[in-house]
């Protein structure tokens, strides 16, 4: 007798116990279904942001965009144009005509070369190509070509710089999977800027020839770094600021107009790097001091410039948010 009652026990107590782990079970799989339900019914509430709803004529804001037709612009001391990409905050350039965004990072990754002593120039024998085979401050191009033409200067480039190296690989793969699959390859502007037939840099060349320079070389890539024109374009003190000429000027006025020089502002160093190379020079690069001067002379293989970089999202992405610093857009897509 004491045997069955035993054994009825014991049976008693595996059925509870195994109730119980059913029970929990179950209630495990329906809140996850019901997560799972809540979080597409949210996103799917979430009603995606057109940005160009709200365009500006003066102020911070977004404008269209001069000399390029459907394209729109951020302009101004502190836009409403920042973007949360890769867990952290970046800034909307422009929304482009084909629908893709191009950002910049809202703070520098730290200070290198352009492109170091005898990576391709006359130091690495003949490695470089004989664009900068006479140059042995590193070479000026982004992008390896078979003849580049820069005034008196022109000749073969066998390597990409070396900045360019590191962005599109060491960089690019730092970047989260889900976040890199929303990245779009694309053609930046790499040309020659501020040159005339005598070789000559003039700074206050007509902002629509110094685009019309950049676009006279592309490269295709993943990341990149800011062309000159968008500095000049993003101040919204276009009657005083328009120009690099006028922007050197009137440096006291456009530092603070200028919402691209408040990243450079912020760096650890006093330079920053742009994409442009120098007119006339297999060696120089046009950067960005942070005391609002827009300057040409120091070499590529400088190492204590700062890297900002830029990267086109896909025409795919769906925004939300107000752009502000803390409610910055987010992708929901």
């Amino acid at each position: 007798m004491r045997r069955t009652r035993r054994k009825r026990r014991n049976n008693t107590k595996k059925f509870i116990i195994i109730t119980s782990l059913s029970l929990l079970l179950f209630l495990c799989v329906c809140y996850a279904a019901f997560q799972t339900n809540l979080s597409i019914t949210a996103k799917g509430n979430i009603k995606a942001k057109d940005i160009t709803d709200n365009i500006v004529t003066e102020g911070d804001g977004l404008y269209k965009a001069p000399y390029e037709e459907n394209k729109f612009i951020y302009r101004g001391t502190n836009p409403d144009n920042y973007i949360w990409f890769n867990e952290e905050l970046w800034r909307i350039i422009s929304k482009n005509s084909d629908g893709t965004y191009k950002i910049i990072k809202n703070n520098s990754i730290g200070n290198m070369a352009f492109d170091s002593r005898g990576y391709r120039d006359a130091s690495s024998n003949g490695a470089g190509g004989t664009y900068c085979a006479n140059s042995i401050n590193g070479c000026n191009i982004w992008a390896k070509t078979d003849n580049f033409k820069n005034g008196t200067q022109n000749g073969s480039v066998l390597k990409d710089a070396e900045l360019n190296t590191y962005l599109n690989s060491t960089f690019y793969n730092q970047i989260s999977t889900e976040y890199r699959n929303l990245i779009t390859s694309y053609d930046y502007n790499v040309g020659v800027i501020l040159v005339t037939d005598d070789g000559e840099n003039i700074y206050d060349e007509p902002t629509d020839v110094l685009i019309q320079e950049e676009k006279s070389v592309k490269w295709n890539g993943n990341i990149g770094l800011i062309n000159l024109s968008e500095y000049v374009l993003a101040n919204s003190n276009q009657s005083s600021c328009g120009t690099i000429g006028t922007t050197l000027e009137n440096v006291g006025i456009c530092k603070t107009t200028n919402w691209i020089q408040q990243i450079v502002e912020n760096t650890n160093h006093k330079y920053t790097w742009t994409i442009s190379p120098v007119g006339s020079y297999p060696d120089y690069v046009h950067y960005l001091i942070n005391d609002g001067i827009v300057n040409d002379t120091n070499h590529a293989a400088d190492a204590y410039f700062e890297v900002i970089p830029v990267l086109y999202l896909s025409s795919d992405v769906l925004l939300t948010g107000h752009g502000t610093q803390n409610s910055p857009y987010t992708i929901i897509n």
